[in-house]
């Protein structure tokens, strides 16, 4: 199969666990590049929160953040797809969220807005390493706001919110699956959850996933499927494993991502990205 598109998730997957880009990685990418293949992201990060490692890859193609909720072009800024929060859908999720006494970060088309300072040793060490580095970065472009205050930002429709992360980082909170469940149960004609997680969970708008961004990039290059290859290792990814013409899991990855790939690869501190386009793209290509 000829590919004609790489799309890989970023922490746990193109991402070390100190939070860099190997030069393995990114040689291996520019190789794939100069064959006419386009290589983008698809995280669950916030769009500016992901231009770091955009630049770093060298990444011209539209990026899929958010879990699939906004589709941007990083250099002309043309945004092909997006979904967000109607105002009384979410705030009504934030009060449930709030009323658990649970910390949420909100990801708004200008910023992270959490609704308290995060106790980040305590998040990071419940979350493990994987969520080191990324909750060192975000720690920087997160606004934090009043719970009060973000009620009455949304209410002034003034930003579109594309998705909400609800962290256990209290060793006092409870209730986190109490109030997804609540939200399924409520609220599920506007919303959704997902799991990136052992410790948090993800709401998103109703219709969003990882595996639309796909089909919105297929649209957009006028290519089917089977000319995908994806790389994932968290369970926001399964769908677009599955939608790919090849989905290679991580080996890192859980059991249940690995058994639902075509493939796993190597660990993301063994550069199994770079290993699994060697093997399956460009070695073919060096064949031809």
């Amino acid at each position: 199969m000829k590919y004609k598109l790489i799309v890989m998730d970023m922490d746990g997957t193109v991402l070390k666990s100190n939070h860099n880009v190997s030069r393995q990685s990114r040689n291996v990418l520019d190789r794939a590049r100069a064959a006419g293949i386009r290589v983008t992201l698809a995280s669950g990060r916030n769009f500016n929160n992901m231009l770091h490692i955009v630049k770093k890859l060298g990444i011209v193609e539209p990026i899929v953040s958010n879990d699939g909720a906004l589709i941007k072009d990083p250099v002309t800024g043309e945004v092909l797809f997006e979904d967000y929060f109607q105002p009384d859908c979410l705030v009504k999720i934030l009060e449930e969220i709030h009323r658990h006494g649970l910390t949420y970060t909100i990801n708004f088309d200008y910023a992270s807005v959490s609704n308290r300072s995060m106790n980040y040793l305590g998040f990071l060490q419940r979350m493990g390493l994987r969520a080191i580095a990324a909750g060192i970065y975000e720690k920087g472009v997160r606004v934090t706001k009043t719970h009060e205050e973000i009620v009455s930002d949304i209410l002034d429709k003034k930003h579109k919110a594309y998705k909400v992360t609800t962290l256990n980082n209290d060793p006092e909170a409870h209730g986190m699956e109490e109030t997804s469940r609540w939200i399924e149960e409520h609220w599920g004609d506007c919303a959704k959850i997902s799991y990136s997680g052992l410790k948090n969970f993800d709401v998103l708008p109703v219709h969003v996933t990882k595996s639309h961004g796909l089909i919105v990039l297929q649209e957009h290059y006028g290519i089917n499927r089977e000319e995908i290859i994806a790389f994932g290792d968290s369970y926001n990814d399964l769908e677009m494993l599955r939608h790919a013409g090849f989905g290679v899991a991580m080996g890192n990855a859980s059991d249940h991502v690995k058994n639902t790939a075509d493939y796993v690869t190597k660990t993301n501190d063994s550069h199994g990205v770079a290993y699994a386009i060697e093997k399956f793209i460009l070695n073919d290509l060096d064949m031809d």
